[in-house]
Formats: structure tokens, C-alpha cells, sequence
């Protein structure tokens, strides 16, 4: 590093960066001006290396998997599309760190995870950027309730070495206080209790898009289908939940692909984590137990029905092939059917 001159003047002291877009593109100088804003880009640097040190501490091997994929998988959303000249072939920014993973417990890893980028070419808002960190971790021969527990001891271990012990935290207008115990919400029990909806697991379409209408939610009436329309309805009403609490007992059309409970053959096997209104823990959906029947799997043709909902329901459309798309989730399925790891 060499000190030199500054031939520039800061912006002045007593009035700062007001400009909410001047300070945006120059991170630099808002963090000159804002040292708490200084002071957050250094908890956010010790938040995730406290991830690291939690799951290193319990077993976990972290692996960098690729960003560049030829065909987009893990999850539902628009990818950013890119081109290698060395080959000639488009590729894909990764949407989800799922499927590479899931291949290196069948490589043997019994718990592996990844802290890194994903790309989301959709929404823009403070809980969608189209860039932005993400760890995925997979744990073999542990189910949802484990995963659970794993989940309360990582909050426990960042509000301790992040936060120094803090507690309570006003985010967005809720308090929230991690010295109580997370609340279990049942899915089927809050959308009976706000919206009448007696049987979430059996919707009826057309009652769903008058809820839509009357709750003011904005849906096209010719492709919106029962799984987008109770999405949508869950998302108005999480936004009223400070948390902590665990979402469970999804329906299985919002999740195809997780284990059926033994309760109940429609529901599934899954929790989210929720605070301040928000699905804090986005890989909710990576937290779970995974159908552990190889012919239940093959059967459904879960992933094509996942694509088909894609280009019939939704702008979501996967640029490539159907088959394309079954064949690079199926090389998972194979590569846990050659470890053993599912139960055939």
C-alpha cells in the first residue's frame, strides 16, 4: 500500500451521504462516511466465518462446488445465461448449490456443505437480489427433525459470537426475542385459521384465487395453478410472524420432491425457519429428509412435473429440453442408488 495525496475532499461531515443511490455505488465512500456501515461489512464477514467454524466444529466438510452449470437445477427460478468461447457452449449461472452436493454424499461424505454465490435472474428487493451468499449443508442419515435442531444450535452460536449475546432485535417493525422457545406453526392450522381453507392439503383452485382476489393479491387467473396460488397466500401471511418459529407439515404439491410423512402421504417432511416476517433460512428446502424411495422418485417423474409447471404456469422456463433437465437430475438420483445411500 502506498499513502499518497487525496486530491478529492470527502463530502462533509456534518451532512455525509444522504443520496441513498450515490451510496450504493460508491460502498467505498459510504463506508468512509458510515462506520457503522464499516462496522456491518465486518459482522457480515464474521457471520459467515462463524458458520464455517459451527459446522466445522461438527463434522462438516466444506466443498467449493462450480458456479457454471450447462443445465440450471436445485430449484425453482430464472437463471443468467452465459458463454464459453473455449468450447462454444452456453452455460448457466448456478441457482442452487443442491444437486453437486447431494452427488458428494453419494461419493461417500456423510455431511458436506457450501458457502458461495448464487445468481436468480428475477425479483429485486431487500430479500431477492439476483447475487447474493448462500450455504447449503447435507447431512446423511439424519432427518428434518435433526436437521431442526442442528439449525436453533447455529442461531444460538452467531447471536453468541456474532452479537456477543444478544438476544432481542427489532427488524422491520417486529421484535423479536431469541430467549423464547421457537413456536411450531403447522401449515394446515394457519391457513384454516386466517383464510377458512379446511383441507390446504386438497385446495380447491377457484376458492384459492377468491382468496387471492379479496386479499388483494395480484395472479393471472389463466395459468396460476392450487401450488403458486398457496404461495402466494402463505407469503401475505408470513409477513405478520415475528418469530422465531418453524413453518412445518408443507403440503407435498409445494414439494415434490421431500419425503412423504408418515401422517399424512400429502404432506412432507420439511420445516422453514421463520423471523421478522421473513423465510430467513431460504434452504429450508435443502434442510429436510429427501424421498428415500428410489422407485416412489423414478415413479413420479417429480422434476419433469417440476419443469412442466415451469412452462405452463409460470414465466419460469427452462431454456433447454425436458430431458436435458430429467437426465441431470436423475445422474443424482444414480449416484445415490451406486452409494447406497436411498433405500430401494
Amino acid at each position: 500500500m502506498l499513502l499518497t495525496k487525496s486530491i478529492r475532499p470527502l463530502p462533509s461531515k456534518w451532512h455525509g451521504i444522504t443520496d441513498k443511490e450515490e451510496r450504493f455505488r460508491r460502498r467505498y465512500l459510504d463506508m468512509t462516511m458510515n462506520k457503522e456501515v464499516l462496522e456491518r461489512f465486518k459482522r457480515r464477514a464474521l457471520f459467515w466465518k462463524a458458520h464455517r467454524d459451527f459446522l466445522d466444529s461438527r463434522g462438516f466438510h466444506e466443498v467449493n462446488i462450480p458456479v457454471l452449470e450447462h443445465i440450471p437445477g436445485g430449484g425453482d427460478a430464472v437463471p443468467f445465461v452465459t458463454h464459453m468461447n473455449a468450447i462454444d457452449e452456453d452455460f448457466y449461472l448456478r441457482i442452487s448449490h443442491e444437486l453437486p452436493l447431494k452427488r458428494l454424499i453419494g461419493g461417500g461424505f456423510e455431511k458436506v456443505y457450501d458457502i458461495g454465490a448464487r445468481f436468480r435472474n428475477e425479483g429485486l428487493s431487500d430479500e431477492h437480489l439476483p447475487e447474493h451468499q448462500a450455504m447449503e449443508f447435507y447431512w446423511a442419515y439424519a432427518d428434518w427433525k435433526d436437521g431442526m435442531e442442528l439449525i436453533r444450535e447455529l442461531f444460538t452460536y452467531i447471536l453468541d459470537t456474532v452479537y456477543e449475546g444478544r438476544r432481542t432485535f427489532t427488524i422491520r417493525g417486529h421484535q423479536v426475542d431469541f430467549s423464547n422457545d421457537w413456536e411450531i406453526i403447522d401449515f394446515a392450522g394457519i391457513m384454516r385459521d386466517k383464510y377458512g381453507i379446511e383441507d390446504i392439503y386438497r385446495p380447491d383452485l377457484e376458492q384459492l384465487k377468491k382468496l387471492l382476489t379479496d386479499n388483494g393479491i395480484e395472479f393471472d387467473p389463466e395459468t396460476v395453478n392450487s401450488a403458486r396460488a398457496t404461495d402466494s397466500l402463505w407469503k401475505k401471511l408470513r409477513k405478520d410472524i415475528s418469530g422465531p418459529a418453524f413453518l412445518i407439515n408443507h403440503p407435498k404439491f409445494l414439494s415434490p420432491l421431500q419425503k412423504p410423512s408418515e401422517q399424512n402421504p400429502l404432506m412432507v417432511e420439511r420445516f422453514q425457519p421463520i423471523i421478522a416476517g421473513s423465510e430467513l433460512v431460504t434452504a429450508g428446502v435443502r434442510s429436510m429428509t429427501r424421498l428415500t424411495s428410489i422407485s416412489a422418485l423414478l415413479s413420479r417423474c417429480t422434476c419433469v412435473n417440476q419443469v412442466m409447471t415451469r412452462r405452463s404456469g409460470s414465466t419460469l422456463i427452462m431454456s433447454r429440453c425436458l430431458n436435458t433437465v430429467w437426465h441431470r437430475h436423475s445422474d443424482t438420483v444414480t449416484a445415490n442408488v451406486y452409494s447406497g445411500f436411498w433405500k430401494t
